[in-house]
């Protein structure tokens, strides 16, 4: 499965590493410091059972993937809309959105942000605390 992480800190990174250590080929979408440690050091998961580190497809701008089966929108809720822009190089007739970020208010943003009609977006309640330690390296 093709994924892009839109939103790649604490819980977009956590489960975009999760999925591309299980064999996904996954894109993650960041920016600024964190987007280079990425690009030169891979993303690191450390958890109680103990870490590992991943190298990653890590790129600040959509337009240079592809369309993919499934984007995770992790965004901060007040980077919603412009983020939600930034969605139209990934879809497909078939992808699928899944947000994960806090609130509903988040959820009903993207709903209104002029995706198409028939796009597939779900949303979840995230009861799920993960933090970036350092960027590119990250804990639950």
């Amino acid at each position: 499965m093709r994924l892009a992480v839109l939103g790649s800190g604490g819980i977009g990174g956590y489960y975009g590493a999760l999925l591309a250590k299980g064999g996904h080929d996954v894109a993650f979408i960041a920016r600024g410091a964190h987007l280079e440690a990425l690009q030169q050091s891979g993303l690191t998961v450390r958890t109680p059972e103990g870490a590992f580190t991943i190298s990653v497809n890590a790129v600040a701008d959509t337009r240079s993937l592809a369309p993919v089966d499934l984007v995770l929108f992790c965004v901060k809720s007040y980077d919603t809309e412009p983020a939600a822009q930034a969605l139209a190089p990934l879809m497909a007739r078939d992808t699928a959105v899944v947000t994960l970020q806090n609130g509903e208010a988040a959820y009903r943003a993207l709903g209104s942000t002029g995706l198409r009609s028939d796009t597939r977006s779900l949303g979840k309640k995230e009861q799920f605390n993960s933090w970036k330690l350092r960027f590119g390296v990250l804990t639950p």
